[in-house]
């Protein structure tokens, strides 16, 4: 099997998973709220809103996804970068913290922001006040399982 197949089954397989876990979370919202299996939803909720919020987080989810994947690879050894943390902010960020190996072996810890469309990490000028502006004591929803799930 090739390499690009083998790459691809990962794709389908991640997606898949993200669509399951998705799926259970929005039955298990149901549940909490009364809307059992079979039952039809609430007139209060809009369904057509309900929709469009949900493929917004799943384009938040899979943007904080691309964006670890686009840390590690700037990794100098990428295949050591190991997932810790990946939230959602209510402002649009994306707050990161992550571990790597340095030649030697030794684990590093880092952290990054995904502002807009630019990464910054703790090695840059500045990130100390960004980190505090845009991930510190704000609201956020945790989404570290598919970032551990997705990113290989």
């Amino acid at each position: 099997m090739s390499k690009k197949s083998k790459i691809g089954i990962w794709l389908s397989i991640a997606f898949v998973a993200i669509a399951l876990i998705i799926g259970g979370y929005a039955m298990l919202d149901g549940l909490s709220k009364g809307n059992f299996v079979g039952t039809q939803p609430q007139q209060t909720e809009s369904t057509p809103d309900k929709s469009k919020n949900d493929k917004e987080y799943e384009a938040r989810v899979l943007r904080a996804v691309e964006g670890a994947k686009t840390i590690k690879q700037a990794m100098k050894n990428p295949n050591t970068f190991q997932v810790e943390m990946i939230s959602l902010i209510s402002s649009g960020a994306i707050c990161y913290a992550y571990a790597t190996q340095n030649e030697a072996g030794d684990t590093n810890k880092g952290k990054a922001v995904l502002i807009k469309n630019e990464i910054k990490t703790d090695e840059m000028q500045g990130f100390d006040q960004q980190w505090q502006d845009e991930c510190h004591g704000k609201d956020r929803k945790d989404v570290t399982g598919f970032g551990k799930l997705m990113v290989y």
